[in-house]
C-alpha cells in the first residue's frame, strides 16, 4: 500500500498521561510496521483540563466534558486527521454526541464495541469489567455486551472502591495492582475479564507477572481497530 494511502490518526487524549501512553505502546505494537515511515502519522491533542467525566456522570452534576472533546476532535479534523481515537473508556459516554458532531469524513473509532467484538469472536458468554465508577454507571459496556448476547459481571462494592484507588495511584505514578479484583471475578464464574479503564490497561500491558486469567483489553482492542481503519496491516498484539 502506498504511503500516502496510509489515513492519519488523531488521539483525543489528556484523560490520564499513562492512558494516552499505553494506547500509543498499543498502537506500535499492532502495527505491522518495521522502518519509521511504515508507521501510522499521528495527531495528539492533550487537552488535560476537562471536566471530571466521572464525577458528572454519578454525581449528575458539575461541568459536563462534551465541548472540550468537540473542541479536540474539531482541532484534529482541521489538521488532517481522518480517524479519531479515544483511549479514555468513560469519555465514551459521549460517543453518540462526538459521532453526530463529526464531519462526514471522519471515523470517530468506538472503544467498548470494538472489545465486544472481540469477546464474541472469541465465543465467551460470560466476562468479568474492570472500570471506573462513570463507566460502571453509564452501562457502555453491559448494554453493548448484552447485544452479543455476552453477561456482564461487575464486582462488588468494595472492588470497585478498590478500583477507584488503583486508577488513582496509577495516575499519579505510583504502582498499583489488580489481583484481588481479578480473583474475585474468577471466582464469579467469568471466562475473561475486560480492562475497562486506560489506566488499568497501562497496568496490564507493563506487567511481567503471568495473568491466571483471560484479559480483553480495551486499549490493545482500540489499537488494533485504529490500525485497521487507517490502512494498515495488524501485527497480533496480546489481549485482543
Amino acid at each position: 500500500m502506498k504511503s500516502s494511502d496510509i489515513k492519519k490518526l488523531g488521539v483525543i487524549g489528556g484523560m490520564g498521561p499513562l492512558a494516552d501512553t499505553a494506547f500509543l505502546k498499543a498502537l506500535h505494537l499492532a502495527t505491522a510496521a518495521e522502518r519509521d515511515c511504515e508507521y501510522i502519522p499521528v495527531i495528539y491533542d492533550g487537552n488535560c483540563v476537562r471536566p471530571d467525566r466521572s464525577a458528572f456522570i454519578t454525581e449528575n452534576g458539575g461541568s459536563s466534558p462534551y465541548l472540550s472533546l468537540k473542541e479536540s476532535l474539531r482541532s484534529l479534523e482541521k489538521n488532517g486527521a481522518s480517524v479519531i481515537a479515544l483511549p479514555c473508556n468513560t469519555a465514551h459516554f459521549w460517543f453518540d454526541k462526538l459521532k453526530r458532531s463529526a464531519l462526514k469524513r471522519t471515523l470517530l473509532l468506538d472503544m467498548p464495541s470494538a472489545v465486544c467484538s472481540v469477546c464474541a469472536e472469541k465465543g465467551l458468554t460470560r466476562v468479568g469489567l474492570m472500570a471506573t465508577e462513570g463507566t460502571y454507571g453509564s452501562r457502555i459496556y453491559s448494554s453493548r455486551l448484552k447485544h452479543f448476547g455476552i453477561e456482564c459481571i461487575e464486582p462488588c462494592s468494595r472492588s470497585k472502591e478498590a478500583l477507584s484507588e488503583i486508577i488513582r495511584k496509577t495516575k499519579a505514578g505510583e504502582r498499583a495492582v489488580f489481583d484481588c479484583v481479578e480473583n474475585e471475578l474468577l471466582s464469579l464464574g467469568c471466562e475473561a475479564i475486560i480492562t475497562g479503564c486506560s489506566e488499568l490497561s497501562y497496568i496490564l500491558l507493563n506487567s511481567l507477572e503471568t495473568r491466571d486469567a483471560l484479559y480483553i483489553d480495551s486499549v490493545s482492542a482500540l489499537a488494533v481497530s485504529a490500525v485497521r481503519a487507517c490502512g494498515k496491516d495488524v501485527r497480533g498484539i496480546p489481549y485482543c
